[in-house]
């Protein structure tokens, strides 16, 4: 690494904090996901109210609120999955970036070797 290019320590630097925003935000979103959940089940539970004025209204705000939570719990999940996916893929963008530093100034370094 102390052989890197300038050009390659600046990407490096970049991605690394892209890595540590990203895992701020999943973090974020872990601490939150409960509260997001009692949310989207609150829905679902307070759009039963609508059956004390109407049978269709009741059906209508329970199908409503359901959906809503489910959306809701949908959209979350999605985004937890795509700040994994992201990771992993800046973590590996990462070691190809310090792969390449080593091979380029090291090739001897480069090879497999047996333990």
């Amino acid at each position: 690494m102390d052989q890197m290019g300038a050009a390659d320590r600046d990407k490096l630097e970049k991605y690394q904090e892209a890595i540590r925003e990203l895992e701020a935000r999943q973090q974020e979103l872990e601490k939150s996901r409960g509260g997001y959940m009692k949310l989207f089940a609150g829905l679902v539970i307070i759009s039963l109210a609508g059956f004390f004025w109407n049978v269709w209204l009741g059906a209508a705000t329970f199908i409503t609120g359901a959906l809503m939570g489910l959306f809701g719990a949908y959209v979350v999940r999605v985004r937890a999955g795509d700040y994994a996916l992201e990771l992993d893929h800046l973590r590996e963008t990462v070691d190809d970036l310090r792969g390449e530093a080593v091979t380029k100034t090291t090739p001897a370094q480069s090879r497999p070797t047996v333990e």
